[in-house]
């Protein structure tokens, strides 16, 4: 495609009046700063530079936690990954609460773990604790837990190597999902 309309393509996309929000994606719209509205599916209005518009997709999303090493009240150290299934069910309650939803849910899971994994209990129990455990803090976020599976659990001997921790906000990166 040549330059120059390509040039003119993006100038008449800057002036785009309208978007389309999907059956499984929710919107809000900032009105010169100060104004949030939320928008469900449909078609809905925008006013160039006056406007600006976060679109979110609402279906289950998946996270996993970092391999955490912990021991048990008798010593025994427990090797484990966990990941977490949930929904956005209120995303201006996610944009006014917490910036990257999937670190602050695999921390707060991490740290629910961390305080069942004590006292002896089974998988399916720890589980059900952290599901329970994040409810609580899902609900002011916005957010419903779905679920909680220990995906990666051995009672073994733990030996450490030096490694880059990585962080990745890849899938629910709140501040770039605009139209």
């Amino acid at each position: 495609m040549p330059e120059w309309l390509r040039a003119i393509g993006e100038f008449f996309g800057r002036f785009r009046i309208f978007f389309i929000v999907m059956p499984w994606e929710q919107a809000i719209r900032v009105r010169l700063g100060c104004r949030v509205k939320s928008l469900g599916q449909g078609f809905h209005w925008k006013l160039p530079y006056f406007d600006r518009v976060f679109v979110q997709n609402t279906r289950l999303h998946v996270v996993s936690t970092c391999s955490q090493t912990l021991e048990d009240e008798s010593g025994r150290p427990t090797a484990l990954i966990a990941c977490i299934g949930f929904v956005i069910d209120d995303l201006l309650k996610v944009y006014r609460s917490v910036q990257f939803l999937d670190e602050a849910l695999y921390s707060w899971a991490s740290a629910e773990i961390a305080e069942h994994i004590e006292e002896k209990l089974t998988r399916r129990k720890i589980e059900a604790l952290v599901v329970a455990g994040l409810e609580k803090k899902a609900e002011e976020w916005g957010v419903r837990v779905e679920f909680c599976r220990l995906t990666d659990y051995a009672h073994v001997r733990v030996f450490r190597l030096m490694q880059g921790n990585r962080w990745s906000r890849s899938s629910i990166d709140l501040d770039r999902g605009t139209r």
